[in-house]
């Protein structure tokens, strides 16, 4: 099922608009090269079982090793705890 049926187009526009608005500000205030993760998710029946940090950590360390500038956006503390320690490295 696509997720444009199984979402609702009324649910995709705003999806769409949010990232169109989002990716705006990111052109302006990160222009130079550099690599952005928007989202990641994991399923809720898979939370708080290091999942997430089993799907990034290794993509954060090669960017670290290519002096790679990353940007993030948090979502919540637990989350902001790891992609700051992550990103800062």
């Amino acid at each position: 099922m696509s997720l444009q049926k199984h979402l609702g187009k009324k649910i995709i526009d705003r999806i769409m608009s949010f990232s169109a608005a989002v990716d705006n500000l990111h052109k302006k205030h990160a222009p130079y090269l550099h690599c952005y993760l928007f989202f990641i998710g994991v399923d809720p029946a898979y939370q708080k079982k290091r999942v997430a940090s089993r799907l990034i950590t290794p993509m954060l360390g090669w960017l670290d090793m290519q002096k790679f500038p990353v940007i993030s956006t948090p979502r919540t503390k637990r989350t902001s705890a790891f992609t700051n320690t992550m990103v800062s490295r």
